[in-house]
């Protein structure tokens, strides 16, 4: 029948049930992070980001200090200048 299949009418549904399967399939796999990420759904969907939106590094992690030596081409993240 077609009672296993999504109803979504709208992309906010869907990639809401695409991130609730994802949550279901690799549960304790830290695969949640990236999925709201991949459908910019951070500042959504984790409480502690929520009205964070217009912090510049709020999710962005800085380059280390070695691979800033070494490569002259690489700039520091904006934020940990």
């Amino acid at each position: 029948g077609v009672d296993n299949y999504y109803t979504a009418r709208t992309q906010d549904a869907i990639d809401n049930a695409i991130i609730s399967e994802i949550l279901k399939e690799f549960v304790a796999e830290s695969k949640a992070w990236w999925a709201y990420l991949r459908f910019n759904k951070e500042f959504e969907l984790i409480e502690t980001l929520k009205g964070r939106e217009g912090e510049k590094n709020v999710t962005l992690w800085p380059i280390a200090p070695a691979c800033l030596n070494t490569n002259p081409n690489i700039t520091q993240t904006e934020g940990y200048k």
